[in-house]
């Protein structure tokens, strides 16, 4: 693991040296047009780094974080993240790698997922879910584009503590809490109401909580 995160770094140090890198804050995103015509739309708290200048002869880039790719064909395109490589020739597709879970969904064409311990091919209309290199779900999907892309996030089978990183990624809010509870989230909250948000991950939960709207911290209760 300690190699692995040192050659991670090591990539990402170059890329920052030679080439181009992205970066969304809380409640952003970004369109990224690479040289070669495709377009990547990164998601909020994520990051883009690729060599523009050796981009005709090598199309590979960084992520750290969550995009969308729109792929051009031509020669293999590469995402490379701390949990696995995607590697593809064009179409579009999602990867959010975040902590040590990845996960991939395919709009179109065909993706390959590459990890220590997997290497599977998944179709348009497929995702695969992979966590500390194993795969933890597949199946199929009937999306035409990521519902982030919509102004929803949706998070299947997460715990608690991610089902919040990701509210805090949406919404600049700060949590706080003795101790997060060990429990597990699935469903979907909007990105323009962050109250609506709250209730809709928190309250199915048996979540007690107060929100403070001035200073924008969310008090998870004993």
């Amino acid at each position: 693991m300690a190699v692995a995160a040192a050659v991670a770094l090591i990539i990402t140090f170059y890329f920052l040296l030679s080439g181009t890198s992205v970066s969304t804050g809380i409640g952003e995103q970004k369109i990224v047009w690479l040289p070669d015509s495709s377009k990547v739309t990164l998601h909020a708290n994520s990051n883009l780094a690729y060599d523009q200048s050796g981009w005709e002869n090598q199309r590979k880039l960084e992520l750290d974080g969550e995009a969308f790719f729109e792929v051009k064909k031509g020669s293999r395109f590469e995402v490379q993240t701390e949990n696995g490589v995607i590697a593809v020739l064009g179409t579009s597709f999602n990867v959010k790698s975040r902590s040590s879970r990845l996960e991939v969904t395919c709009y179109t064409g065909l993706v390959n997922v590459k990890t220590i311990s997997v290497d599977q091919n998944i179709r348009a209309g497929e995702f695969l879910s992979i966590e500390e290199n194993a795969v933890i779900d597949d199946g199929t999907h009937t999306l035409s584009v990521p519902s982030w892309q919509n102004g929803i996030s949706t998070l299947k089978d997460v715990t608690l503590k991610e089902a919040l990183d990701e509210l805090q990624r949406v919404y600049k809010i700060k949590v706080v809490a003795k101790e997060v509870p060990d429990l597990k989230y699935t469903g979907s909250f909007p990105h323009d109401d962050v109250e609506v948000a709250l209730k809709l991950v928190l309250e199915p939960l048996d979540i007690e909580y107060t929100y403070d709207s001035n200073l924008q911290v969310l008090t998870l209760d004993d």
